[in-house]
């Protein structure tokens, strides 16, 4: 489908856009079909008013009822060229069902007249994602966060932008991790950046980036015990069985000092098991060398 918008003005109100964005939210909710029906009385009796098609057109398409959602979107451009923010909801549209390419049409449609609207580029970027266009995503994202002045980005901007340079190969793996490391520092370090970061230098064999990594969530933590089990794991990997077993003895120790109600927890009860597990693992293997284990 290719671009519906003949012609844009930037006159919109801002209300008339939020308006209509808040009005129906990204998940489908209960009562989403006495709500279409309202419209439906609303429309039979204003039938020249494009905002109403728009509405049930998002309501629609939270139904994920493609094919009336995009009729909606089209009755709305008709009446109203000039309502911008239908392009943006098409380009939605398109994304979630799984039609990328047509995607980025009415994305940047909408882009060409508000070029710093953050969702619309996190859509777009989203697209390229999904059509393999991975350098293209990531730059994509890096223009979106550059948008966010008003409050914080949203984490998921620097790990999709993050999976984007990853699926680029193995040579961006720096600029990854610079990126990631940018949203930490911008976020006041969340723990998904983080572990998504050592899940990475793990993967390119940088155990003791990993484990620096790590320490750095486990000194913000009140609970150690999660961490010196991950800690274990890694050291595992690195072949230093007598630091991992340590970690897993410590990891032990931790959960020995909890509260009585606490240790019978099936959360704690799970990482008892795994620590154990990993000493047990440990046991069953013969000796290996210690220092500098790591390929």
């Amino acid at each position: 489908m290719r671009s519906l918008l003949p012609r844009v003005r930037l006159g919109l109100p801002v209300l008339l856009v939020s308006a209509v964005c808040l009005l129906v939210s990204a998940d489908a909710h209960p009562g989403i079909n006495e709500q279409i029906t309202a419209l439906d009385e609303r429309i039979a009796a204003t039938p020249t008013d494009a905002t109403l098609y728009l509405r049930r057109g998002e309501l629609y398409r939270i139904n994920r009822d493609w094919a009336q959602a995009e009729s909606d979107y089209g009755h709305a451009l008709k009446l109203d060229p000039d309502l911008v923010i239908v392009q943006q909801c098409i380009g939605r549209l398109m994304l979630e069902s799984d039609r990328a390419a047509e995607a980025i049409d009415s994305l940047e449609t909408y882009l060409a007249k508000r070029p710093s609207d953050t969702k619309t580029l996190a859509l777009l970027s989203r697209a390229y994602l999904k059509l393999g266009k991975n350098l293209k995503a990531a730059q994509s994202y890096t223009r979106t966060l550059a948008t966010v002045t008003d409050g914080k980005p949203r984490p998921e901007y620097y790990l999709e932008r993050a999976r984007a340079l990853v699926a680029a190969g193995p040579k961006h793996i720096d600029e990854t991790l610079a990126g990631l490391d940018e949203g930490l520092k911008v976020l006041n370090h969340p723990v998904t950046l983080q572990l998504y970061a050592i899940e990475l230098e793990i993967d390119h064999l940088r155990y003791d980036a990993a484990l620096t990594r790590l320490d750095q969530i486990a000194s913000r933590s009140p609970r150690k015990e999660t961490w010196l089990i991950r800690r274990g794991e890694i050291l595992e990997k690195a072949r230093r069985p007598e630091q991992a077993r340590q970690a897993y003895r410590e990891a032990l120790d931790a959960i020995a000092a909890l509260p009585e109600s606490r240790i019978r927890n099936r959360a704690v009860e799970r990482l008892l098991a795994q620590a154990t597990a990993g000493i047990e693992r440990l046991d069953a293997k013969p000796a290996t060398e210690e220092p500098g284990a790591s390929p």
